[in-house]
């Protein structure tokens, strides 16, 4: 499945607002490491590196404030790109639809959104 499919899965299905707030609800690192594997396409290894690479230069000496924050506008940046698709996804998806077909969307995505959240998550 590529990435446009994935995110049109999510569209259509009703749960992407849901899986956004499960993702921010995520520890920093797991979103992280959840966001370069699925959403970057980086394997294992690469998100391993990305990490390490983070870490060693939040951990030198000087403090290179300036290099830190050029990595996480890279990693924004890739998001806002994903999430820029998913709603272009979204958007053709929904104009698509018929009335009916919206409205039942509407109301799978109401529930999901007004559903307590779970616990222990």
């Amino acid at each position: 499945m590529t990435q446009a499919e994935w995110f049109r899965t999510l569209a259509l299905a009703g749960i992407a607002a849901a899986l956004q707030e499960a993702l921010m609800r995520l520890p920093a690192r797991q979103r992280q490491a959840v966001v370069l594997r699925h959403v970057e396409g980086l394997s294992n290894p690469e998100i391993v590196a990305v990490m390490e690479t983070l870490l060693e230069v939040l951990r030198s000496s000087p403090f290179d404030a300036e290099l830190v924050g050029r990595i996480l506008s890279a990693q924004q940046r890739k998001l806002f790109e994903q999430h820029e698709i998913g709603l272009r996804i979204l958007l053709a998806g929904l104009e698509q639809m018929s009335d009916a077909q919206r409205a039942a969307y509407a109301d799978r995505l109401e529930r999901v959104l007004r559903a307590p959240p779970r616990k222990g998550r």
